[in-house]
């Protein structure tokens, strides 16, 4: 079932992003697959709300087919310096 399909109460992810673009939180998403690509795509997260950066280091200098946040490498983050950080899969929390 879609978003907004007769669910009479928002996901629990949908709730968090909502509460986490509302206060102004810097947000980007570790993993550029299609997890986030999904993501991104389904929740219809843009640039305006929040989440402007999808960090991966062998897809950098492209961009997020749909929403359009552009993949950055790691290093982007030191200056960038996100607030949080939603990790796509447990297994880039070693490169993190």
């Amino acid at each position: 079932m879609g978003i907004g399909c007769g669910r009479k109460k928002p996901s629990r992810i949908e709730s968090n992003r909502y509460v986490l673009t509302a206060e102004g939180r810097r947000i980007v998403v570790w993993g550029a697959g299609a997890k986030a690509v999904g993501l991104l795509n389904t929740l219809h997260i843009a640039i305006d709300d929040g989440i402007r950066y999808v960090v991966n280091p062998r897809k950098s200098r492209r961009f997020v087919l749909g929403p359009a946040q552009q993949i950055v490498p790691p290093e982007h983050l030191r200056d960038y310096r996100p607030d949080v950080v939603i990790v796509m899969n447990a297994e880039y929390i070693r490169e993190i």
